[in-house]
């Protein structure tokens, strides 16, 4: 069992004085997660707290605290894109030749399936992609043309799968699949 050691922050006297930090040890193996309801409830708790604190801040100490609140979010982003990716990269090992192309009865859309992932396409962006891997001089330039089509065009597909680079295996599976199946009409 983890120890855990709770720091509070009481305040003696008004704003700027001193003020008295105690220190708990707590013994707890794991807290469990709030409702989602609670979890609303203390955030709208916390947006009125900061509300009321900017009112009496100066223009400097604002900076200061937006500065810091967009690195926290870039970073929350970060790790949460290292989670997903780290998901994805696990996946992988199960799903590194699945690569599967469902089409719609009357061929409107298409689903295409990276790493377990499914993602959906137009008929306009299946044309794009036979056409792209059509016309490429061979698989690895397919896949650089792919991953850059996705990552300006469709980077949910990108997020979704965790796709790394034009390297990833699974572009040239997928270009194999495509040449194989289908053909760029005239």
């Amino acid at each position: 069992m983890k120890r855990k050691i709770k720091v509070s922050v009481k305040r003696t006297s008004k704003i700027g004085r001193v003020k008295k930090i105690v220190l708990k040890h707590k013994t707890s193996a794991k807290r469990a997660v709030p409702p989602a309801s609670k979890r609303t409830a203390k955030k709208s708790q916390l947006l009125d707290e900061l509300k009321k604190i900017s009112n009496a801040m100066i223009e400097e100490d604002l900076t200061t605290l937006i500065r810091n609140a967009r690195i926290l979010s870039h970073n929350r982003e970060v790790l949460n894109s290292v989670s997903r990716r780290t998901s994805a990269g696990e996946g992988r090992k199960n799903y590194e030749r699945n690569v599967q192309i469902e089409e719609a009865a009357d061929l409107s859309y298409f689903l295409i399936n990276f790493y377990n992932h499914q993602n959906f396409f137009s008929r306009e962006e299946m044309r794009k992609i036979v056409k792209m891997c059509h016309a490429s001089a061979d698989k690895t330039a397919a896949a650089a043309q792919l991953f850059n089509w996705f990552k300006y065009e469709r980077s949910d597909v990108i997020k979704n799968t965790g796709l790394y680079s034009a390297k990833d295996p699974i572009l040239g599976i997928f270009y194999d699949l495509v040449i194989n199946k289908y053909s760029v009409k005239s």
